[in-house]
């Protein structure tokens, strides 16, 4: 029947029709620009957002695997046994190593990529329901109305700027959440696509796309029973073919599903899983549920984190009661949406109904159960992350409720053209509160400091952002230090006058102040007091908190006070046993104490968990050669090289080993790979001119050292002067 009245308007060309036709086209893909340009104003800020210490800097600033492009770390990536941070999405972090190869770590390029991949997201959503409801309507309606295309237009205005948006475009760690969709929904229109013209070519590309989705972010497992959810939505019989269909769909989701659940393993929130009875999670789920529902009607007091109560109550007893309460909404929906399909089979028989432009309850739903489907996996029945909702688990969930509120809206213009003008200025003002959330909560992630410094001031009682805003502060001083070193080697006076601004605005500190070590001192001191006053908050907050003490014995290393940073290493250890970087920071605080042996064994326990971590083989070798263990410091070197092939500290200090060795040439082959690498290295070439000096090379040492020079390294003026005679 849908392809009846096409052939009849090809068989009939009206110029006048055509016209409207193309003038109906344009004006609807101007709309969908206007939104894709609200959209891009309301997303703004993020693009002066910087790195934020929430994932971001496991994923992009410090993460090796994704500085390599060649083809065995590809290989390495898409491994099934390569996790990140507890996740297993591979495409995702090949999307940071093309970023990464273009534009190093400017994370001006990754946050527009973010915002990027959502304004292609907002195109397939309108795409998606304008294809959904052309199946569903009858012929005659589709033809007579604009249905459609108003109800997917809201439906991606809502999708576009509903402010729980931004922790997924924002936040450059998010990635996987705009990447997935993308996938997601391209394969949800392949599969409409594959309904509607019956070719084999739609279903390999949906299922292909299915694929994509799921290499991105695991929650994409979702899709399979989405799709039966289509099915039921454009009345598509249910029979052994469409069972068939669905069949890969549910073999890839049960296969990554379980790799998911094996990554998830990995990571220190699985802990949570033994902390609360079958029942406790029961009702953690219902309150998530519900505090779903919540935000998507009144979203205000915004963050980026939401933590487990230390123990339930108040709410979370009450929540599995509105849960059963929406369960009999939905219910009701069902019979209602049956009764539906039997009154619109009567009147397309009758054509009573030729002026019906929408089946309400089905629309409701469908959008109901889209919601449901796809955020059930993320309620936390079983450990998904370690906060009890997460806003970024809502940028997929959320387009089912968007679909029902533009589904609800429609059908009251229709029903109530005396309250058009009402319900168009309410719309519109719910749209400009939704445009001003989402532009104001952008600039929330603007730094770490900000975005955790947020984050308390609506809750002040989170020892988690209490203990990454410590982070922050603590990691201020080696800000300040490449800074300095930066603004001694840069040559260029315009580059030196950004630093200098940098300097200034972030330290109060000017050029001249960068040669006063007093002053320098000075500045870091305030940054570690704050850092060690937040660390003692979240404690405050959360005794066991494994993570405040490890930060907090990191500041006490830093001030030379070892014997309480081993305290605090050790209880963190102590409360989360396979904690390997507190295994990792203890050894490099025997270290700093001058006790390398102590630091070798806790290096070797930190290994056992993070066998892929190449800082732990580098640091390893440190310790070796403190005991006067060469050759297993160049094992060490060799395996941190091994790991990161553009480890430019490992090669040199294997370098410096080969060096004591009295193996110059090899000394000076890792030297080199270091300046290829990194030509700023001015350690690397006054090393490779003591090597060339050996060698009695004065010529190449000679060069070396003026260059080492040049870029900011003080050459003691008797070593230059031996090597200009040739002695």
């Amino acid at each position: 029947m849908a392809t009846t009245p096409a052939k009849k308007k090809s068989q009939k060309p009206n110029k006048g029709k055509q016209s409207q036709g193309t003038a109906g086209i344009s004006k609807e893909w101007l709309i969908v620009g206007g939104i894709l340009l609200l959209t891009f104003i309301a997303f703004f800020p993020s693009l002066s957002d910087g790195f934020v210490n929430w994932d971001d800097f496991n994923y992009v600033r410090d993460n090796a695997i994704i500085k390599d492009l060649s083809g065995s770390n590809i290989a390495h990536i898409f491994n099934t046994s390569t996790y990140v941070m507890g996740n297993y999405h591979p495409l995702t972090v090949l999307t940071y190593c093309f970023e990464y190869a273009l534009f190093k770590l400017d994370p001006f390029y990754y946050h527009l990529d973010n915002i990027l991949l959502h304004l292609v997201n907002i195109i397939l959503v309108y795409v998606f329901f304008k294809m959904l409801l052309s199946f569903h309507l009858p012929p005659a309606i589709k033809e007579k109305g604009n249905t459609p295309q108003l109800v997917a237009v809201i439906t991606a205005l809502l999708f576009a700027i509903h402010p729980l948006r931004v922790e997924s475009v924002t936040w450059v760690a998010e990635r996987k959440d705009v990447l997935y969709t993308l996938f997601f929904l391209g394969s949800l229109i392949y599969y409409l696509q594959y309904l509607k013209f019956a070719k084999t070519k739609f279903y390999v590309l949906s299922i292909l796309f299915f694929l994509f989705s799921i290499l991105s972010k695991g929650q994409a497992v979702v899709l399979a029973p989405v799709l039966l959810l289509v099915d039921y939505f454009i009345k598509k019989k249910f029979d052994q073919k469409t069972i068939l269909e669905k069949i890969p769909f549910f073999l890839l989701a049960l296969i990554f599903g379980i790799i998911a659940m094996k990554a998830q393993h990995t990571s220190l929130t699985t802990e949570r899983l033994a902390s609360h009875t079958p029942l406790e999670r029961l009702m953690i789920a219902s309150y998530g549920l519900v505090m779903y529902l919540y935000k998507f009607i009144a979203p205000i007091n915004l963050a980026c984190f939401y933590q487990y109560p230390d123990k339930l109550s108040g709410f979370f007893y009450i929540a599995p009661v509105v849960v059963l309460g929406l369960a009999f909404g939905v219910w009701r929906l069902v019979l209602n949406a049956r009764r539906s399909d039997s009154n619109l089979t009567k009147d397309l028989v009758t054509g009573t109904r030729a002026n019906s432009k929408l089946q309400t309850p089905n629309a409701l739903l469908f959008g109901t159960l889209f919601f449901f489907f796809t955020i059930s996996i993320v309620l936390q029945l079983l450990p998904v992350g370690d906060a009890v909702i997460a806003e970024r688990y809502t940028y997929i969930p959320f387009i089912g409720l968007f679909f029902l509120v533009s589904s609800l809206y429609v059908r009251l213009l229709e029903l109530k053209p005396n309250m058009k003008t009402a319900l168009q200025v309410g719309g519109a003002v719910i749209m400009l509160f939704f445009f001003v959330q989402t532009f104001s909560q952008a600039k929330v992630w603007k730094n770490s400091t900000t975005l955790w410094s947020s984050l308390l001031e609506r809750y002040p009682e989170t020892p988690v952002a209490f203990n990454n805003r410590g982070q922050s502060y603590f990691d201020m001083p080696g800000q300040l230090d490449k800074l300095i070193e930066s603004f001694k080697v840069e040559r260029d006076n315009a580059k030196r006058s950004e630093i200098a601004e940098e300097m200034s605005s972030k330290f109060g500190m000017n050029a001249e102040d960068i040669n006063n070590p007093d002053k320098v001192k000075k500045v870091k001191d305030v940054f570690y007091q704050k850092a060690f006053d937040d660390f003692n908050k979240a404690l405050v907050y959360k005794k066991d908190y494994s993570y405040a003490l490890k930060n907090r014995g990191a500041v006490f290393q830093n001030l030379k006070q070892y014997d309480l940073a081993v305290a605090d290493y050790k209880k963190a250890i102590e409360l989360s046993p396979g904690f390997s970087s507190a295994m990792f920071n203890l050894g490099l605080n025997y270290v700093d104490a001058g006790k390398p042996d102590s630091a070798i064994m806790y290096y070797i326990m930190a290994e056992k968990y993070e066998p892929d971590n190449p800082e732990i083989y580098y640091s390893k070798g440190i310790a070796y050669k403190q005991t006067g263990k060469m050759q297993e410091a160049l094992e060490n070197y060799s395996i941190a090289i091994q790991k990161n092939p553009r480890y430019t500290e490992a090669y040199d200090n294997r370098g410096n080993v080969y060096f004591n060795l009295g193996q110059f040439d090899r000394a000076i082959e890792d030297y080199t790979l270091s300046i290829n690498m990194d030509a700023n290295n001015a350690r690397a070439f006054s090393n490779r001119s003591m090597a060339y000096y050996s060698k009695k090379d004065f010529k190449s040492a000679l060069a070396d050292a003026m260059q080492s020079q040049a870029l900011g390294n003080a050459m003691d003026p008797r070593y230059l002067e031996i090597l200009k005679a040739g002695k």
